[in-house]
């Protein structure tokens, strides 16, 4: 921390009616606690509001620390993409290098690598059932036919 560049930290406000997060951000000195202060229309005053309406502050934590500040840009993005309900206007940066919300129930190009190969080795020769179960695998695997098989087919869980 000589030069002062790893002086970045990302914090969380967590709802304590439930215990949940509600937003992430990254900041440096008292950064996490300006939200307090803020006055500007937005999810996160109203949500801020609301908990003190009930007579209770957000509890403000800080999840990594003594980063640099495109560290901290990339755990904030992580979080932020991690969670869901939160009362982020951003959706924080490196955001074209992660994949979009809600998509992980689908093979996405470009995150799921459809074009890199493959290697099974299914070996050579006789097997013997009897010693293992992945022998049982490997035997399968041997008498599959293969042909007319697409990538997808290859991989437990993802043929189309």
């Amino acid at each position: 921390m000589a030069d002062g560049g790893d002086r970045f930290y990302v914090y969380t406000y967590i709802d304590p009616r439930s215990f949940k997060p509600f937003y992430y951000g990254k900041g440096h000195g008292s950064r996490q606690f300006s939200h307090l202060l803020d006055s500007k229309e937005s999810e996160k005053t109203t949500r801020i509001n609301e908990i003190r309406k009930e007579g209770l502050e957000p509890i403000i934590r800080v999840v990594a620390k003594g980063l640099t500040e495109e560290q901290a840009l990339l755990v904030e993005k992580t979080m932020i993409w991690s969670s869901s309900e939160l009362a982020n206007v951003a959706t924080g940066s490196f955001s074209d290098k992660f994949r979009p919300s809600n998509t992980l129930h689908r093979r996405l190009p470009q995150f799921d690598y459809l074009n890199q190969v493959h290697y099974f080795n299914v070996g050579d020769g006789s097997i013997d059932l009897g010693k293992t179960t992945s022998n049982i695998a490997i035997s399968g695997l041997a008498k599959a036919n293969v042909s007319g098989m697409k990538l997808g087919d290859c991989i437990p869980g993802t043929s189309s």
